[in-house]
């Protein structure tokens, strides 16, 4: 984690640094409505990159971002992309943020997982009580300092129907389409 500065509490960076605010105001406020350029933004200010997992994370986010642009957004989706987008802006400061609620799913580490490297994937709750509630997949990688978004799903709860083994997970872009700018948002 990054040295602290006259923003950051215990040398942890405070979230309104890492939230985006508009002509230099404020962040917004709960309930107020999010600013998705942010993520296009080559963020100096946030500990970690967030890069989408290719295909699947890379056209969801991009979908939900032209959609908030362009207003085209059904009411259930406007309200995915605004939580979405929040529990974007706290990975980026805080993986482990309270209100993420993040930890490690073992049977998807172990899924996700090659033989020569152990990758854990750890799911994040950008919504709570809320029927099928959206649950964010998420590994560290590829490089330092970066955290990959692998899965957006409903919550698998019924583990009596192997509600992990359903989850589908992006893959996580390689260093060569990092450098493409393939896999950065």
């Amino acid at each position: 984690m990054p040295d602290g500065d006259a923003a950051s509490v215990s040398g942890k960076p405070h979230l309104a640094t890492a939230l985006p605010s508009t002509e230099d105001g404020p962040p917004p406020r709960r309930g107020a409505s999010v600013d998705v350029d942010w993520l296009d933004a080559d963020n100096k200010d946030m500990p970690y990159q967030i890069v989408p997992g290719l295909p699947g994370m890379k056209a969801e986010i991009d979908r939900l971002r032209k959609g908030m642009q362009d207003g085209t957004l059904d009411k259930d989706d406007k309200r995915l992309a605004k939580k979405l987008f929040k529990a974007i802006a706290h990975l980026a400061v805080e993986p482990f943020h309270p209100g993420l609620k993040s930890h490690e799913i073992v049977p998807l580490t172990a899924r996700y997982s090659t033989p020569t490297r152990t990758i854990k994937v750890f799911e994040s709750y950008p919504e709570n009580h809320t029927p099928s509630a959206a649950r964010l997949f998420w590994a560290y990688g590829p490089d330092r300092m970066m955290i990959t978004l692998i899965g957006l799903e409903p919550h698998p709860e019924d583990r009596k129907r192997g509600g992990y083994a359903r989850v589908a997970l992006a893959r996580m872009p390689s260093a060569e389409e990092l450098a493409g700018g393939e896999g950065t948002s």
